[in-house]
């Protein structure tokens, strides 16, 4: 595979107050998403970190994906978008669960592309969507290091629902050095796209490995999928 990826030279950000911010209630944990006008710019598992992510001693097995901590702003305001009355912004019919718990003010393709990334998410809980159709916003790649964006983009792109893969699988596609493990751990530690950015099917060479969001929600993740062996 060819070890470069491009990237798209859009605009690198939307300011961070036209964001839209919606959570979603899954049955393994919520999930704040925060989305700008090009697409998905976080998606966060809303858990404690895993305190102790080490299984093993295989090296591999120390790397975790990492949570930064982000702000919620509620808006009570009836006029903000994201309360309209528009069918592309519209609740969620009373039949499924709630996804807007809490929102922030955002544009009005902000706040759509929340809405739908909250309703795939729905859809991926229930096991009927294996692959997100939410743009990433092109500053999430822009942003990255280029050996960060390598990973993230071979595990959105090769690494598919219901697979897994280690870390030292990972990096002997992108190196051709399984001893470069440690710093696959690097990258996706520094995800900021849950679960779109599938970092959950990165799995140590002698168990699960760590999950920042709790080892639990990653088992939880890789059940729901199926992923139980190392299929790529």
């Amino acid at each position: 595979m060819s070890n470069t990826t491009a990237v798209n030279t859009a605009p690198l950000c939307c300011a961070e107050d036209t964001w839209a911010a919606d959570l979603v209630i899954l049955p393994f944990a919520p999930v704040l998403v925060r989305c700008c006008a090009h697409g998905i710019q976080h998606v966060e598992i809303l858990t404690l970190p895993d305190p102790d992510p080490v299984e093993t001693s295989d090296s591999e097995n120390t790397a975790e994906q990492g949570a930064p901590a982000t702000g919620l702003v509620t808006n009570d305001d009836p006029d903000a978008v994201g309360n309209e009355t528009d069918p592309e912004l519209a609740p969620a019919e009373p039949t499924e669960p709630v996804p807007y718990v809490l929102r922030s003010a955002g544009t009005r393709l902000a706040a759509a592309h929340c809405r739908m990334l909250c309703k795939q998410l729905q859809r991926y809980a229930r096991g009927t969507l294996q692959r997100f159709t939410v743009p990433i916003a092109p500053a999430v790649w822009q942003q990255a290091t280029p050996f960060r964006r390598q990973v993230w983009h071979t595990l959105y792109e090769q690494v598919p629902f219901g697979a897994t893969v280690t870390y030292g699988e990972v990096s002997q596609l992108l190196r051709g050095n399984e001893r470069a493990s440690r710093a696959v751990g690097g990258a996706v530690g520094a995800n900021k796209i849950a679960i779109v950015i599938p970092c959950h099917r990165v799995v140590g060479a002698n168990g699960i490995g760590g999950y920042a969001y709790d080892v639990a929600v990653k088992r939880a993740l890789l059940a729901l999928e199926g992923g139980t062996e190392h299929q790529v």
